[in-house]
Order: structure tokens, then sequence, then C-alpha cells
């Protein structure tokens, strides 16, 4: 049976059933549960107010009897709401994953019924058999409670908008993977928090108070235990353990995994590839074409999405991606992202708005049932777009032109185009 029977407590001593690992573990969610006074000020005069009176009416409106109706409703028929038949006990279960902390614990809170009109929740441990504690947690956001992923959201909200004021500032610089790339200071995969910086003291040093001063206004306490610090190749040892003292981070190496897959792709892509072979082998020969497909769709469609201006300014600066080529020292993804580039090719067709974002020779817009794109060759149309075929301010195509510069298939499929230059090209 795969159960807890010791753990090393806050002093470092062993401790089992019988000499205090219940206190042990009760001890350590009452204090991860306990409320300090918030100093959210300096958080919130960084958010851009958005919410008007009448929101704010709306969501300052009593509960009313019809939505706890609807709330105990929700329940599962052979469900009780909880174990004291109430909606405001749940259960903590703790699954083991490594068998000495408390930290490296996995618990799941055990919801049977969404809590939609309790002010206050509380939880007890369950264990091989074992139910104990009374914890009434003061801070957090609770599994269940439908709030919580609002409640989430405006505390993302709020770390957002604080980066993004210690990035005008210069007080984070974050990173470029190109010139021309916009700059990235953070990125967020669901509770956790990517946060890019400078390797050095004084940029470490501003990060740790920007983590403390969220800490004080949200109530949430960032789990150092659980945090880790990437540098790239050319950082010094010296200042890797330097930032890493100033955060208070372990440094991640190569066997740092998120979501059950390595944290870093190094050039041996073999080593990843073995590590998903034998989970996941036949599910990808299934989809892999098609993922890859997708993500190139997105990347033709939302040209302005940050994934899309970083692999545009990486990869095809003065181009599109139907006309990028792999391009030197590639990505592993940019490289899967290429081999679905001909699909794309054969599916895909630009519909003709202003014409301002088509080139010519690259894109596919030829309104043709085996190839939508020019045959033509012609050097003055080599990265011209397809507004420069139309007659200055007037909505119709340059006829005289398009007889000059392409042949007759491509110039008739131009002119069979109908125009409407007041609405933008879609993909």
């Amino acid at each position: 049976m795969n159960c807890i029977k010791s753990l090393v407590n806050d002093e470092g001593r062993e401790v089992d059933w019988d000499s205090g690992l219940q206190d042990t573990m009760v001890n350590y969610f009452q204090s991860l549960f306990s409320s300090t006074e918030a100093e959210w000020s300096e958080v919130v005069d960084c958010i851009t107010r958005t919410i008007t009176v009448e929101h704010n009416m709306n969501l300052l409106r009593p509960v009313d009897s019809e939505e706890v109706k609807k709330t105990l409703f929700h329940m599962h028929p052979d469900k009780s709401p909880g174990p004291d038949d109430y909606l405001t006990s749940t259960n903590i279960v703790l699954v083991p994953k490594k068998r000495y902390f408390m930290i490296e614990l996995h618990p799941i809170s055990l919801c049977n019924v969404a809590y939609k009109c309790v002010t206050s929740a509380r939880y007890q441990i369950t264990h091989a058999g074992r139910e104990f504690g009374n914890i009434v947690p003061e801070r957090g956001l609770r599994q269940g409670d439908l709030l919580s992923s609002y409640l989430f959201l405006v505390c993302i909200e709020g770390f957002t908008s604080l980066i993004k004021k210690y990035e005008s500032h210069s007080l984070l610089r974050g990173i470029r993977v190109a010139r021309e790339a916009p700059i990235i200071s953070h990125m967020f995969f669901a509770d956790d928090c990517y946060i890019f910086g400078k390797a050095d003291k004084e940029e470490a040093t501003r990060i740790t108070h920007l983590l403390n001063v969220f800490e004080r206004a949200s109530g949430k306490k960032i789990n150092a235990d659980k945090s880790s610090a990437f540098f790239s190749r050319n950082v010094d040892d010296g200042v890797k353990q330097e930032v890493c003292e100033v955060l208070r981070f372990r440094e991640a190496d190569n066997n740092s995994h998120y979501l059950g897959l390595p944290n870093i792709i190094g050039r041996n892509k073999s080593v990843i590839l073995g590590y998903l072979k034998g989970r996941i082998q036949d599910r990808i020969r299934s989809w892999d074409g098609k993922i890859h497909t997708k993500a190139g769709w997105r990347l033709m469609c939302n040209p302005e999405s940050l994934v899309a201006r970083v692999y545009k300014a990486k990869y095809y600066p003065r181009s599109s991606f139907l006309a990028a080529n792999v391009g030197s020292n590639p990505s592993f993804i940019w490289r899967s992202l290429i081999a679905a580039q001909d699909m794309l090719k054969k599916g895909t067709v630009c519909r003709v708005g202003t014409g301002a974002s088509i080139n010519i020779k690259s894109d596919p817009w030829l309104p043709s049932t085996d190839n939508h794109f020019t045959v033509t060759v012609n050097v003055v149309v080599e990265n011209k777009t397809v507004d420069s075929l139309m007659v200055t301010w007037v909505n119709q195509w340059d006829v005289d032109l398009i007889y000059d510069l392409f042949d007759v298939r491509d110039a008739n499929l131009i002119l069979s185009i109908p125009l409407n230059n007041t609405e933008a090209d879609q993909r």
C-alpha cells in the first residue's frame, strides 16, 4: 500500500504516527492557509479600471433562493455535499510523491459540490484510513469554489500589471529571441509562472521585491521549495549561485520536469523522444501532423499574437510563414511546424480585402482549384503585396499593370477576384 509512514518536521526531526506525524501534517496546512495583513495598494494602482458601475452592481447583488437551489441540484444524486453532510467540509487526501517532507506531498482536495453560497470552508486530512484536523483556511483559492477561477484571474491580472510596471521602469528587462522580436518578461501556465530577466544580483533583487509585493497584496505565498531558476549556457557558475541565493530558489538542472516533460530541451532530442516513446508513440502517429498543422494555421491567422510575433522575428522577418524555410539553428518546435507547411499550402487560400498583408508570390490567394499561388516569374513582384496591383484610392484592379506583369493564367485569376478594400484580408 502506498502510504506515508514518517516525515521530517520543521525542526528537522523524523516523526511517525506515534511521535507527531499527525501534528506535522495539520500544522503545515494551518500555516499554509493562515492569513497575513494585505497591502494591495501598490498592485491595485497598476491595474487599469475596467469594471463599470453596472458591472459592480451585478457583482454585489445578493444571493437568492434560486441560486441556492441550483447549487444543491448541481450535486450528483449519489453523493453527499461533504463529509459532514453540509457544504462547508472537504477532505484533503495526501498522495505521496516523495516521502521526506510535507512540501513534497501532493495534496488533493475532494469536493462533491461547487461552493457558491458558502462564505467559508474547512478541511480535514484523510490518509490510510485516518481522518484528522480541523483546518479553517483564511487565505487561498479553494478547489470547488465557483469564484476560484475568477479570483485567480484577478490575482493574475494584478500580478501581470505589477510586472508590466517593473518592465516600463526598466526594473525588469525580460528577453528577446531575435533583434526585432517583442520583449518577453513573463509567461503563465495554469497556476505556474515564468519570469525572465538578466542574470545578475541587482535584477534578482528586484524580482524578489516584486514577488514580495505580490505576496503581501494577494495573500498567496510563493513556494520557494517548488521554484527554480533557469540560466542560459553562458552564465558564470558564480553568478548562478549569487542569483539563486538572492531569489532563494534552487538552480534547475536537466532533470527538471513540468507536467511530466523535461523543462530544458537541449540539442539531444533523442532523450526527449525516448522519454515519450513508450507512453504516447501510437497516439503521436494519429494526430502529430494535425497538431503541427493547426499550430502553423494559428501563426497565419493570428499574426499579432505573442508567439506569432516571436516566430516571425526569428525565422521569417521579411516574409510570411508559408514562405519561410528552416533557417539556421532552428528549434525543435520550428522544425515541426515547417514539416506541416506543405499541408497548409495545399489547403489554405487568402481572401483579398485591402491586399496590404498578402504577399503576391509567397501567399496563396488566387481562386484556382489546383494552385493558389502565382506562377509567373517576374522580379518586379518579388516582396510586393497585393494592394500594389490596385488603382490607388479606387476599388478596382489596375488591369493594364496586371497584364504587363503576369502571364494570362495569373492575370485572369487575379481579375476574377471581386474587391472590397474596406475589409481586412482574411486567411
